[in-house]
């Protein structure tokens, strides 16, 4: 049996190598968000796009915007990717169910490596739909201080350790921000149009 080798400690150039790297991914994704802004699309459009957009910046198999009915008062999946998309858009969850509504309810990233050890979990839909969630990282998207829904992002794939880090967490707060201007823009824009 081959001896395991620790690495040894990066040093502060590695370190800061690798945290311009993360900066850099931010920025890029961030920026990809944003020019989502100068287009004319419908919010399914807008928000597929800019999950395309984060799923790949982060390596995640999945990822959804949940967003708050204020009529109803419980949480829609307005935008989904992945094996079992097609089969949330007839979801609803309680407005403080879940990783999702913790999420919501403390307006912090949430980053969970292990689902089925965090008390939040609750895994009724995923067994529903036949789809095995490992991981979720949930960030709050807030329109004028208000939390209005959720993005997260679903099981982290790829090499090394599959789990998501600090720089996703950053990095889906960042989108998450980005979302929400971009639904404040959108709310302008159509104010606009309507006075027009």
């Amino acid at each position: 049996m081959g001896e395991v080798t620790e690495r040894p400690p990066r040093s502060p150039l590695e370190q800061a190598q690798l945290a311009l790297g993360a900066m850099g991914r931010r920025h890029t994704t961030v920026m990809h968000l944003f020019r989502l802004a100068t287009a004319w699309l419908d919010e399914t459009t807008l928000l597929t796009r800019a999950l395309e957009i984060l799923q790949d910046a982060c390596g995640a198999q999945a990822s959804s915007v949940i967003m708050l009915d204020r009529v109803v008062g419980d949480l829609y999946f307005s935008a989904a990717l992945g094996p079992v998309a097609e089969g949330l858009d007839a979801v609803r969850l309680g407005r403080h169910e879940g990783i999702v509504g913790w999420c919501m309810d403390t307006g912090r990233p949430v980053r969970v490596n292990n689902v089925q050890e965090e008390e939040h979990w609750h895994g009724e839909i995923s067994q529903a739909l036949g789809f095995d969630v490992r991981q979720l990282l949930a960030a709050p998207v807030r329109v004028g201080g208000r939390v209005i829904g959720c993005l997260e992002l679903v099981n982290k794939e790829g090499y090394g350790p599959l789990q998501f880090t600090t720089e996703d967490e950053l990095l889906v707060a960042d989108a998450a921000e980005c979302l929400g201007i971009l639904f404040a823009l959108r709310g302008e824009r159509l104010n606009h149009e309507h006075d027009a």
